[in-house]
């Protein structure tokens, strides 16, 4: 039988104890430590023995004391006391040049602080003049020719604060033109009930009356505002709604007396081509000779249908009216929201063409030569 022959390094086996012998001779035994402890602990010991041992120092007073801190310490040479070797050459600093004088500053005192000047308030910028057919006849119905019959124009002003009586106003049948307060309330949906429904309308704008204990309203034009401020309020009325034929004036039997101040007005609307329906709310009124001075559509009011807010009242005023038409062929009366001018509107309106009367818008009725300032 042949012998089975094998590898060399088959039969090689590493000790298994040669890594583990080699780290135990690197590192220190522990019996090695604790022996370096005790080493430690004793040599410690002995240094306290020594110190013990050692006769004490005196004590010294501050002074003494700093002297022997200084003499214990080494000197300090610094290297302006180390001599320099002589063929060592060390070049002198360089100076710094002169600077040249400069010219002469003359001295002054400081000037006195001058008040700032303080930009007066001026008046907005004014629209450009209209061009072509005026705002007023655009924004107008149709011319309602009355023929022979007396034309006669209904306003109903105050209208946007109270909203169910506006809307009992808007509703009114006839051509019966209406006047909303600058104030009011939901003013672009009032408006645009009345062109729907084929009314003229107004800005009715508040002015100053001549009792002071009387509010207008707010923005209301007073004498004593300056041109700016009567132009900023005025301006500030006329961009609350759109689409109306001109402007009448609420209360302001003082304001309507001031021909400075109705001028600064009228100019407004004639440059806008507006026209102006002047309410009469006093008989000192400027407003027809201001209107002619800046040749503005005018017109004035001949009848109020409700100083007595009362139905018979109402007729009473509303027969005046007829009669104003028939003596002048054209007639304005301005009547108010009140329950007993709504209600007898309502009746009186539909009717007014059998009694010979035309009611027709107001742009119409101030076609006629007799209403036009």
């Amino acid at each position: 039988m042949a012998k089975r022959r094998t590898h060399p390094l088959a039969t090689y086996r590493r000790p298994p104890q040669a890594p583990r012998q080699r780290r135990r001779a690197a590192a220190p035994s522990r019996r090695a430590l604790l022996l370096g402890g005790f080493g430690a602990v004793a040599a410690g010991f002995g240094i306290a023995e020594l110190l013990r041992a050692a006769p004490p120092l005196p004590r010294a007073t501050p002074p003494e004391a700093a002297r022997r801190v200084a003499a214990s310490r080494p000197a300090i040479v610094t290297m302006e006391e180390v001599p320099l070797p002589a063929d060592i050459y060390v070049p002198p600093e360089p100076e710094e040049p002169a600077a040249a004088p400069g010219p002469a500053v003359p001295k002054t005192e400081p000037a006195p602080l001058q008040p700032v000047p303080v930009a007066r308030p001026s008046a907005p910028p004014r629209p450009r003049p209209a061009t072509g057919t005026p705002t007023w006849l655009r924004n107008a119905r149709p011319f309602v020719g009355a023929g022979a019959a007396p034309a006669v124009a209904i306003v109903i002003d105050d209208l946007g604060l109270d909203q169910a009586r506006t809307s009992q106003a808007v509703a009114l049948p006839g051509e019966v033109t209406l006047a909303f307060m600058t104030y009011g309330d939901r003013l672009s949906d009032w408006t645009r009930a009345a062109r729907e429904r084929g009314r003229e309308y107004l800005v009715h704008l508040p002015m100053q009356p001549e009792s002071l204990a009387v509010d207008p309203g707010p923005n209301a034009l007073t004498t004593s505002l300056a041109e700016p401020e009567i132009l900023r309020r005025l301006r500030w009325g006329l961009s609350r709604m759109e689409g109306y034929v001109g402007v009448n004036n609420h209360m302001g039997s003082r304001f309507t007396a001031d021909a400075a101040r109705m001028s600064i007005v009228l100019e407004e609307l004639k440059a806008r081509g507006l026209l102006f329906l002047d309410s009469r709310t006093t008989p000192r009124t400027v407003c027809p000779r201001v209107a002619a001075a800046h040749d503005l559509p005018f017109a004035s009011r001949n009848v109020f249908l409700d100083n007595e807010a009362t139905a018979d009242g109402v007729r009473r005023q509303l027969a005046e009216l007829v009669g104003v038409a028939r003596r002048h062929g054209a007639a304005i009366g301005i009547g108010h929201p009140h329950d007993a001018t709504l209600s007898v509107l309502a009746e009186w309106l539909p009717a007014a063409t059998s009694q010979g009367i035309r009611v027709v818008p107001l742009t119409s009725a101030m076609r006629r030569t007799s209403l036009v300032g």
